[in-house]
């Protein structure tokens, strides 16, 4: 069976000050790479990007990726971003860049990106808590734009996603495990995942039988069951390379594969730092594609 390749997300406010270099080795074969601009990262910091040292940042990753790069938008200024968009069109040529459409948006502004482009991003589903109003705020963009293939910025609710089967979504969640201790298990012979809410804070926690037989059906060690059932602190979340958390990282690319062989939607796992590239990249070469046990790699 094909194996899919592994999506990844970086921004821009943060790889372009460190090793981006690495980046361009990725096999274009194996990887797919969705650069964001970092507009949001570098507004919350109260800095400012540029956009032509970011035009050209693009154009080097262009030359070596299988890669789709987002435009450079303006928070809370919809018409400077239409402007941006133009900017990067027609100075740079950058015909492949993706522009943003963000909740509260102008309609106008829909209606004319989709003039230039069939493929959008989507942002603010993410931050509206209430699914109500997530459903009528896709509902409105779909309604208007029913040909449109959007990206969804930070949003994967798995009931959304199977009903309105968007293009491309994006997610950290692949390092969840690390800041909350979140364990994902995915058995792909049967498409169903759990989390495993284990805290690498001091608490114990007696599994139930239906955690210990996931944990079997998705191949986990006996030795590891074991040690973790005598004390939930053995997860270890804090070690980036501990077992459990290579474990949920390789959940993590299964699940965004489950979601593009039964959704047509791609899965970006969204990465802060060339380090946890690396480690992904690792992860999916030797035991997604090789198909090698963990313990393997450890």
């Amino acid at each position: 069976m094909q194996k899919s390749k592994l999506n990844l997300l970086g921004s821009y406010a943060i790889l372009k000050a460190r090793e981006y270099e690495y980046i361009t080795t990725l096999d274009k074969n194996k990887v797919r790479f969705f650069l964001d601009s970092g507009a949001y990262t570098s507004f919350t910091k109260g800095k400012k990007i540029d956009i032509n040292e970011y035009c050209k940042f693009v154009e080097i990753l262009y030359k070596s990726l299988d890669m789709t790069a987002a435009q450079l938008d303006v928070i809370g200024d919809p018409d400077q971003s239409f402007k941006n968009y133009k900017f990067m069109l027609e100075k740079y040529n950058l015909t492949k860049i993706i522009p943003v459409y963000q909740r509260g948006g102008d309609i106008k502004i829909l209606k004319q990106l989709i003039n230039f482009t069939d493929y959008i991003l989507l942002g603010g589903i993410a931050i509206l808590h209430d699914m109500k109003n997530s459903r009528k705020f896709i509902n409105y963009v779909y309604k208007n734009a029913p040909t449109t293939k959007f990206h969804w910025l930070g949003f994967t609710n798995s009931k959304f996603v199977s009903h309105y089967k968007p293009y491309s979504i994006d997610s950290s969640n692949s390092t969840t495990f690390g800041r909350f201790g979140r364990l994902l298990l995915f058995d792909e012979n049967v498409g169903s995942y759990t989390f495993a809410m284990l805290s690498f804070k001091q608490r114990k926690r007696k599994f139930l039988p239906k955690d210990i037989h996931f944990m079997r059906s998705c191949k986990v060690p006996e030795n590891m069951i074991n040690g973790l059932y005598l004390d939930p602190n053995n997860i270890d979340a804090k070690n980036a390379n501990s077992y459990w958390n290579c474990l949920h990282i390789l959940s993590m690319i299964k699940l965004s594969a489950y979601y593009e062989k039964k959704f047509n939607t791609i899965y970006y796992h969204s990465v802060d730092s060339v380090s946890a590239i690396k480690r992904i990249y690792n992860i999916y070469n030797e035991c997604y594609l090789k198909e090698k046990p963990l313990e393997s790699i450890l």
